[in-house]
């Protein structure tokens, strides 16, 4: 589970910035209309950072029953299929870095969720399943693209009950999601620390402690966690290291 902070007290209700947002647009039309996107896949037993912004000038977060539905669904969607490092929501967009488990461990997983009561691959494009995992190139095409379908059916859940509490219609996230994978240690660390310092950079809190809606507080803490915890803290060389570090900006410079 994604573990949160119990206080959710938010300040400031508008949480938009009109700068941001003119930035975003003139990013947004030059990838939309000269940068067509090229979809980098999602592979098993890789790290990515994974993130999305809301579609045009709109919030994809406007209450704080909405960061926590859309944690829930995160856990229904994406706890299946992948571990998870460290995330940050924010009012128009969010960032998310995890681990995808091991080929054989997704292949199992698939062929659990595939299945009807009695056992059987229930549609004729699953059929594959039915083999045993070997790791070859038609096994391995066949996870990588269920890995983003199953993303996209998390973002459909979370824009479909978005969209019947707040009277709207249409697209809430942009496109394609977007995705980076990340193979460098040091970029991993440096990635983390941009993640959840996004809310002090983006005028939301003084310091990533103050942020509900991020991991920071969870890795921080000694309660119980989904997230790989151990993991971080180790990569930055322990918890004293880990809050040190996040007391300055990152080295990342922040897209979103």
């Amino acid at each position: 589970m994604l573990d949160r902070p119990e206080s959710l007290e938010l300040s400031g209700r508008d949480l938009r910035f009109e700068g941001e947002f003119l930035f975003w647009e003139v990013i947004y039309q030059i990838q939309s209309e000269e940068m067509p996107y090229r979809e980098i896949p999602l592979r098993p037993g890789q790290c990515f950072h994974i993130y999305n912004h809301a579609n045009g000038f709109e919030n994809i977060f406007e209450k704080e029953e909405n960061y926590e539905y859309f944690l829930k669904l995160y856990i229904k969607y994406v706890n299946l299929i992948a571990d998870t490092f460290a995330y940050c929501l924010m009012p128009n967009h969010f960032h998310v870095l995890v681990r995808f488990k091991s080929g054989e461990e997704l292949w199992n997983v698939f062929r659990e969720l595939k299945q009807d009561e009695f056992g059987r691959i229930k549609l004729k494009k699953d059929y594959i399943l039915k083999s045993t995992y070997q790791g070859n190139t038609q096994q391995e095409k066949y996870l990588i693209k269920q890995l983003s379908l199953r993303f996209g059916n998390f973002f459909n859940a979370y824009a479909q009950a978005f969209n019947k509490q707040q009277e709207r219609k249409g697209s809430l996230f942009v496109p394609n999601f977007k995705r980076k994978e990340v193979a460098d240690q040091q970029y991993f660390i440096n990635l983390i620390h941009y993640i959840h310092y996004n809310p002090v950079y983006h005028g939301f809190c003084a310091e990533p402690i103050d942020w509900p809606f991020s991991s920071f507080q969870s890795i921080s803490s000694n309660k119980p966690t989904r997230l790989l915890r151990d993991e971080v803290l180790e990569s930055f060389g322990g918890l004293h290291q880990y809050q040190k570090i996040h007391q300055s900006p990152p080295k990342l410079i922040p897209e979103w």
